[in-house]
Order: structure tokens, then C-alpha cells, then sequence
């Protein structure tokens, strides 16, 4: 026991001394994200901004993981940016954001990003090939470093940046989003004989080699394929009801499985990591305002060009 005591002290105290060092290289690293970023210490006036910049320092001193240095300082200085005395949401959620951060791992942290990216921010896209090329520069640098097993999406959980609720898989939830895409062309003689009587202006001639035919235009989609959540039910069925487009648009559209082949043949990494996202239960996996602003965070670190600003999202 006395050996114990002894060996105690003094791993006490190295861990002081490293404890120490890393709390003045965050406080270093905070300096140089206002000098660089911000520029007005005005909000650290604040003590709620203090009491958050204590916690952070603390949560970084714990790991020195210096990707969550980063994410922290970042976070501090929006939260320091925060204008008014009054308790505004944005400012509860950058805190809430700057408490759970040290509480989930960097590969966690980077699944949010993967989360945020899938779940919040659909690229505008005409062709499949266009779709897998803007996911592909979004995922890219998360390739091979997200958790595949889905306890640990319960602890994230646990940690307040998100809860598990049923959600779509991945190659669903690509049909859902981009129905004018998820689906085969039809030809002149599919158009007479499914399409007699419709209205010309719902389907159209493409002239593209590889595509040749006709295809829907958009006022058909969105009147018969996607669903409008703020329309009158008994109208929307109706509308339905016996519709020769959305039959037809039933016959041709891709099954998830035959999305998941199309994508897998033009790029193979980036079919990886949607089924790893389907496989580890991260599909179910709906955020928090909280686990929102760090997944946008940790996607800015890692694609600072392309990532929106997290303040649009809270505005």
C-alpha cells in the first residue's frame, strides 16, 4: 500500500505537469483563432463565454487530442462572436455543443460529419454520375475513419449529440432525395403505349448517346412522385389514383439494391462507406442541434472550401 501512495504522488504529478502544458497550448491555440479569425475579445466579457472556455480547456487537457483542440477553439470563438446579453439559442447550443464534444472520440466526431453531410445537405444534381462526383468530394476525406459498430452510436447517444430513431438507409434515403435521377428512360414506343393521353408537358426527349429516349420533366415529378407534405391528403390520392406517370415512373424507378450497383461501379470507395453507414445503424442516427454544429465543424476541418457556415444552419 505504501508503494502504492508513493507511486501515486508521483504519477500525480506528472500528470499535472502534462496537464498543464496542454491547458496553455489550447489557450495558445485560442489566441491564435481570434487574432486570425475574430479579433475582438469583447465576448469573453461574458462569464457564460468563460465558464465555456474553462470547461473546453479542461476537456482538452484530458486528451491533447489536437483535433479537438481545434473544434473547440472554433466553437469558443462563434460562441465569443454570439452578439447580446440575451440567452439566445444559439448561444445554449454552442455550449451544449462545446460540453459533448470531449466526450465522444475522433472517429465519432467525424461520423456526425458523415451524418450532417448525408442527412442535411443535398447537392443539386441533373445526372447519377454528378451525384456520386459531388458525395464522393464530400465523403472523401472520412473514407475508411467512421465507426462500423453501432455501439457506439449508442454512446454517442448517451454523450446528448443525437438519439437512434428509425431512419432511411443510405441507397433509400438517394431515391427518395433524387427521384428525377433514380430511374430508367423510356422510349418512343413506351411513351404511346404507357403515356396515351397524358399531358406532352410531363415528359420530354433527350438526346444524350447513352440516354436516348424520353425522359419526365420536373412539373411531373413533383406533382406525381414526390410527396407534398403540406398538400390536402384525399387530393394527393386522387391525383394518384390510376395516374399513368407515376405508374409508369414506378416501373422504371431503381430498387435501392440496383442504386447501390450503379453507384459501386463508378466509385467503389464511396459504395463502401454508405454501406458501412447503412451496417453501423448510422443512418438511424438522427442529431441534435448540438451534434449538428459539431458535425458541420468537423466537416469544415476537413473541407474547409466546401462546407457551409454553421450559422446558416441556426439562423
Amino acid at each position: 500500500m505504501q508503494t502504492f501512495r508513493e507511486n501515486m504522488l508521483v504519477l500525480a504529478g506528472a500528470a499535472r505537469k502534462i496537464a498543464d502544458g496542454r491547458a496553455r497550448d489550447f489557450i495558445d491555440l485560442l489566441i491564435d483563432k481570434l487574432i486570425s479569425g475574430f479579433g475582438n475579445l469583447d465576448g469573453f466579457k461574458d462569464p457564460g463565454v468563460l465558464s465555456a472556455v474553462y470547461d473546453a480547456q479542461k476537456g482538452y487537457a484530458e486528451t491533447g487530442d489536437r483535433s479537438l483542440g481545434d473544434l473547440l477553439s472554433d466553437l469558443l470563438v462563434k460562441l465569443a462572436a454570439t452578439e447580446g446579453e440575451e440567452q439566445s439559442s444559439r448561444k445554449v447550443i454552442f455550449r451544449q455543443a462545446l460540453r459533448c464534444a470531449p466526450y465522444i472520440s475522433a472517429s465519432q466526431t467525424r461520423a456526425l460529419a458523415v451524418i450532417s453531410i448525408m442527412q442535411y445537405r443535398a447537392p443539386r444534381v441533373s445526372t447519377l454520375e454528378e451525384l456520386v462526383e459531388c458525395l464522393d468530394t464530400r465523403l472523401n476525406p472520412f473514407y475508411g475513419k467512421i465507426p462500423i459498430n453501432p455501439i457506439e452510436y449508442d454512446h454517442m447517444s448517451a454523450c446528448g449529440v443525437g438519439f437512434q430513431l428509425l431512419g432511411e438507409p443510405a441507397y433509400r434515403q438517394i431515391a427518395s432525395k433524387y427521384p428525377s435521377i433514380c430511374y430508367d428512360s423510356f422510349s418512343h414506343d413506351l411513351a404511346d403505349r404507357e403515356l396515351r393521353g397524358c399531358d406532352p408537358k410531363y415528359y420530354e426527349s433527350i438526346t444524350a448517346s447513352e440516354n436516348a429516349g424520353y425522359r419526365f420533366t420536373d412539373a411531373a415529378i413533383n406533382k406525381f412522385v414526390v410527396r407534398d407534405e403540406s398538400a390536402d391528403l384525399v387530393n394527393v390520392i386522387n391525383s394518384w389514383a390510376g395516374n399513368s406517370v407515376r405508374d409508369l415512373y414506378q416501373k422504371l424507378a431503381w430498387l435501392p439494391e440496383i442504386i447501390r450497383e450503379r453507384i459501386k461501379e463508378l466509385n467503389s470507395g464511396l459504395s463502401l462507406i454508405l454501406d458501412q453507414y447503412d451496417a453501423s445503424r448510422a443512418n438511424n442516427f438522427q442529431l441534435t442541434a448540438a451534434g449538428l454544429v459539431i458535425g458541420f465543424q468537423a466537416w469544415k476541418q476537413a473541407a474547409p472550401e466546401m462546407t457551409p457556415d454553421i450559422e446558416s444552419l441556426l439562423d
